[in-house]
């Protein structure tokens, strides 16, 4: 069973694919242009009230790669839980 994520965020790469690109290009997800692209994500991020870092969108290269990406997104925040624990919280925010 997808998951809501999963269901949203193929709709709106199929959204983008048949509104940006023309009926000669390949129309596949690795041919969504730069601007496009930000659309996308803008959109994904407005109907899930989540954040997608840009600096994670970079390396995908494909749409499964890329719906995984948001459903599992890296760990940055047990990284930040794992400094501040080792560190302390003013030490891991540069105070």
């Amino acid at each position: 069973m997808k998951t809501r994520i999963e269901r949203v965020v193929r709709e709106r790469i199929v959204q983008v694919i048949d509104e940006h690109m023309t009926e000669n290009s390949q129309r596949e997800f690795n041919e969504i242009d730069s601007l496009s692209m930000m659309d996308l994500i803008m959109d994904i991020e407005d109907e899930l009230d989540i954040s997608i870092p840009l600096n994670d969108t970079e390396s995908v290269s494909g749409m499964d790669e890329f719906i995984e990406m948001i459903i599992h997104p890296r760990q940055a925040v047990s990284i930040t839980s794992r400094c501040l624990a080792q560190f302390g919280s003013a030490h891991a925010l540069g105070a």
